[in-house]
């Protein structure tokens, strides 16, 4: 490595004796968060592209072969003609300890060229869009001394941004209508929605003056540091307290070029645990904003073009957001109610329990050794959240929460994140030099002494996103049978399935004997992979003949799993830390049931003491009812939305016909599984009033789709990556592959159809042509 990045720099060197220009840290429009480039160097004969990485150590990535660079304004794209990089190992290279940097080489460009874009043609590419080789004169009505971002003196917050074209000011774009300069002061007009606001500005020592009259400016820096003034405001109780709220902003430098016009913002549903989106719309000045409800202050994913930010909002709060605000390692600035908390929150430590080197070191730990490593994570982020003392009272409480909720979700992951430091410490060793896992039980009173104080029943517990996995990682953790326990389960089902007059093969009696023997009564689990060995066909063949009878009973076992540590771990035996998963299941039930069960229904009701969450679940079922009720009536499909309209256009040919729609990606490793699955299921309907129509986006390679669309019987579409989005908010598509079922009379009858197995989807299919 050593040598070949020494080799590296002394062509690099011959490069730069050569230069006609050299550019260090060239400025840029749009681009990345894991690359940026460092230098470029233009002579006669090539063009030089130096990058540097920021990626977290042991990450992989990958240089595409026709990585290219573009004129802006010009159609043809040049390139890479070479590299000085580290050698890939199957196609990739391993982020270092430390920087890493490489250079890419493409033909020449013209020296007095303005910008140029770089890309790859890859199906998720890292772009970068007008990296300014000559910068353009500035053009502006406003005054240069004026240009960029302003913060408050006196309170540290946002308050102003005057671009080229664009202004923002109280959580608005505006227009400039007139700049004129007058006593010693500049006048500026600005427009918005036919609502004018006009600002007085004058420079300053250490930045300038602004205000909205003559007789009150006050001073404004140009630095952005420290938010001086925080809110003392607290979460209000109950936390449960549904409303709208709007997010709005301004993408700076957004350009065409970009191929999509819109983003999406991803809410995991606290309450049910469900992913709902919502399409951002940008408008091709930058502006964009979303109004959407929301049941509780969460944190919501917002994906947009080039840029995925995680973002605190709360129901009846605003929130103006400037993404890529041009400041460096500062790509978001916040107006609004909920600015300060999402500055806050990101300050927040962390326990670091998700990486390699995490792994690694607790691949050999005891559990009284693995809990001592854990604590002392934790004293350390609570000494750092402490040190945090200009912090509002919000983002404080979701912190100390946070960091009781990761400690706890930590401990009860001991053998799942041991076996993972055993998967990291064998990867690279030949296979007779593997060390063979074995799993450490764990008495849940040694648990209870470092978690019996674990706010798992306080209110304000939802509000924070790791409260859900620590209340998943209790109910699927078996203290006593540990990884075995889907065996013991397996028996459990068999057992019940004899006991109503089921008769097992001879091949399925052998099965369960073998069950019985290595993990029930010796639980032996280095027998695992003999078992998967021998009896994976059997094996597959009774899950899919029994699929509802074990889904089940897994359902049941795990509520009883969850009540159960939940009183031996944290002495806890009613209240929302056992009420909260029970509501999760019965939603994630009722989101998926064909229509809503009244007896259900009540049941639920009757476990539930929790007066908002209750009410959630009561709203829920209502809303499932009334949709069934509408969709039974039958009528016309009412196109709401742009996403109904679009997948109208689609399906509408087919009417008469029951559709099975699979959203799928070339990529996808499960969406290619799936439809080979369902492969020999076609040829078996292909009689019958079905369509099987396949939809993918721009992220599915040409030459790719190309190469597998023949192979893949059905009707086929590929949308843009803005249609996409909207089918995406329309069908809450969170992953791929994605499943719907739509009826004969063209109305969506499941819009998330689960991954059956054949037998199972030609059931539900066939039931569907019968209506």
């Amino acid at each position: 490595m050593k040598k070949l990045m020494f080799l590296s720099f002394l062509s690099f060197m011959a490069i730069v004796a050569n230069a006609q220009k050299i550019i260090e840290n060239p400025e840029f429009g749009i681009g990345t968060d894991a690359v940026f480039i460092t230098k470029i160097v233009l002579t006669d004969t090539e063009t030089a592209l130096t990058f540097k990485l920021n990626l977290e150590p042991g990450r992989t990535f990958g240089i595409a072969k026709k990585s290219y660079i573009q004129v802006v304004g010009q159609p043809d794209s040049l390139f890479m003609i070479r590299k000085d990089a580290p050698e890939p190992v199957n196609g990739w290279i391993t982020m270092p300890e430390g920087d890493l940097s490489y250079t890419l080489y493409f033909p020449p460009i013209d020296p007095k060229t303005e910008k140029i874009d770089f890309g790859e043609p890859t199906a998720q590419p890292w772009m970068i869009y007008d990296i300014v080789i000559n910068k353009p004169p500035y053009s502006s009505v406003l005054p240069e001394e004026f240009a960029g971002n302003w913060f408050s003196t006196e309170t540290g917050k946002w308050a102003y941004s005057f671009f080229e074209k664009k202004a923002i000011a109280d959580e608005q774009v505006w227009e400039y209508v007139s700049v004129k300069e007058q006593e010693q002061l500049w006048k500026i007009t600005l427009k918005a929605n036919e609502k004018e606001k006009v600002l007085f500005a004058k420079t300053a020592p250490n930045g300038c003056q602004v205000g909205e009259n003559t007789e009150a400016l006050k001073a404004f820096s140009a630095e952005f540091t420290e938010i001086k003034i925080r809110d003392t405001e607290e979460f209000s109780t109950p936390v449960i307290n549904p409303g709208e709220v709007t997010y709005s902003g301004y993408f700076r430098n957004f350009t065409k070029r970009l191929g999509t016009n819109t983003g999406i913002v991803s809410v995991m549903n606290a309450i049910s645990r469900e992913t709902e989106k919502y399409v951002i719309s940008i408008r091709e000045d930058g502006f964009f904003s979303v109004t959407f409800p929301l049941d509780l202050p969460q944190i919501v994913q917002v994906g947009l073009p080039k840029l995925t930010v995680h973002l605190f909002l709360e129901p009846g709060k605003n929130l103006f957001h400037l993404a890529n605000s041009g400041i460096p390692g500062q790509r978001s600035l916040f107006m609004g109610e909920s600015a300060v908390l999402n500055y806050d929150w990101e300050k927040l430590p962390a326990l670091e329990t998700f990486s390699p080197a995490f792994y690694e070191a607790v691949a050999k730990m005891s559990f009284s050794e693995y809990a001592g490593f854990i604590q002392s994570k934790k004293e350390k982020a609570d000494d750092e959240l402490a040190a945090l003392q200009n912090l509002s009272e919000k983002a404080r409480v979701v912190g100390e929460m946070n960091i009781k909720f990761q400690f706890a979700d930590a401990l009860l992951r001991f053998n799942q994140n041991r076996r993972m430091g055993n998967y990291y410490m064998n990867r690279n060793l030949k296979q007779e030099e593997q060390i063979a896992f074995t799993e450490e039980k764990v008495n849940p009173t040694e648990l209870k002494a470092f978690l019996k104080n674990a706010p798992i029943n306080h209110e304000t517990a939802l509000l924070c996103n790791r409260y859900g996995q620590l209340l998943n990682a209790i109910r699927l953790t078996d203290f006593e049978l540990g990884n075995l326990a889907y065996y013991h389960q397996m028996m459990g089902v068999k057992d019940n399935l004899v006991k109503k007059g089921l008769t097992l093969s001879a091949e399925e009696t052998e099965m369960f004997e073998f069950i019985r023997l290595n993990f029930v009564e010796n639980s032996n689990e280095n027998e695992a992979r003999n078992f998967a060995r021998m009896y994976r066909e059997p094996w597959n063949e009774f899950r899919k003949k029994h699929n509802e009878t074990i889904q089940k009973y897994m359902d049941d076992y795990y509520a009883a799993n969850q009540a159960k540590n939940v009183n031996e771990v944290f002495g806890i035996s009613s209240g929302l830390g056992l009420e909260y998963p029970l509501a999760q299941n019965y939603l994630a039930a009722l989101k998926n049931a064909e229509k809503p069960d009244v007896n259900e229904f009540n049941a639920i009701k009757s476990k539930i003491s929790h007066p908002e969450l209750k009410e959630y679940v009561i709203s829920e079922y209502y809303k499932k009812k009334a949709e069934t009720e509408v969709l039974s009536a039958g009528g016309e499909t009412m196109l709401k939305t742009e996403g109904d309209k679009i997948f109208h256009n689609i399906i509408k040919n087919y009417k008469g016909k029951v559709v099975y729609v699979d959203f799928w990606a070339t990529w996808c490793g499960p969406c290619k599984s799936g439809i080979e699955q369902v492969k020999p299921l076609k040829e078996e309907l292909k009689n019958e009033n079905i369509v099987f129509v396949y939809i993918t986006n721009p992220t599915s390679p040409e030459k790719d789709y190309a190469i597998a669309k023949p192979g893949i019987m059905g009707e086929h579409y590929k949308v843009t990556s803005d249609e996409w989005n909207h089918l995406a908010a329309k069908f809450n598509i969170y992953g791929i592959p994605h499943y719907a079922l739509v009826d004969k009379n063209g109305r969506v009858a499941n819009a998330h159809l689960p991954h059956f197995n054949n037998d199972e989807l030609k059931k539900v299919l066939l039931e569907q042509v019968s209506k």
